[in-house]
């Protein structure tokens, strides 16, 4: 669990980071609120992971 008070791609990245480090591997998809800080992280920390808005369109 990580707690930031930005949604900034640092914090992100450093989340996705520490989650890897610890052995997190084989992320397919990722349901979020479409934070660009995330959706950057998520680029270069799990590169073959899919991300998709909660929210409906």
């Amino acid at each position: 669990m990580g707690i930031s008070e930005s949604e900034a791609k640092a914090f992100w990245l450093a989340f996705l980071l520490s989650l890897k480090e610890r052995g997190l591997e084989g992320v397919k998809l990722v349901i979020s609120d479409a934070h660009g800080g995330l959706k950057a992280a998520l680029q270069q920390v799990f590169v073959q992971t899919d991300e998709k808005s909660a929210h409906a369109t």
